[in-house]
């Protein structure tokens, strides 16, 4: 089943709290990504439906074994070209957190992040430190 761009943030946002704060609550999300809390609601309920989540009664969210599948791969290819645009000085560590950066990110094709990735090793590994 293809999930869909904006359900890929989720998850990710998901993680990134779980990995924060030790538990995900949607008003988190919410606030990590810069949308309402209808709106958080809304996905969550989809993301529910499609067996990436689970909440409990208190309104703590699970990542189930495939959306945690999901979140890490959204989560570590953003880590991987966020420090790619922070070393060319593109980006800065400090803008990292921000929607909109995300969001520029999620319109990178995987290929081209493996592959802004691969170039960001090599330039780092044999022009900027040389003991990798």
């Amino acid at each position: 089943m293809k999930i869909l761009r904006a359900s890929e943030d989720y998850l990710e946002a998901m993680l990134m709290m779980k990995e924060k704060h030790g538990y995900i609550r949607s008003i988190d999300v919410a606030e990590q990504l810069g949308v309402t809390k209808p709106s958080v609601t809304y996905t969550t309920k989809r993301l529910r439906e499609n067996g990436y989540i689970t909440m409990d009664k208190d309104g703590f969210i699970t990542l189930s074994e495939s959306g945690m599948q999901i979140a890490s791969s959204m989560l570590e290819r953003h880590r991987m070209l966020s420090s790619f645009l922070i070393a060319l000085g593109v980006a800065s560590a400090r803008r990292r957190s921000r929607p909109r950066f995300y969001r520029v990110m999620n319109s990178i094709p995987v290929i081209v992040a493996v592959t802004l990735a691969l170039i960001g090793w090599f330039v780092l590994r044999n022009f900027i430190i040389t003991d990798l």
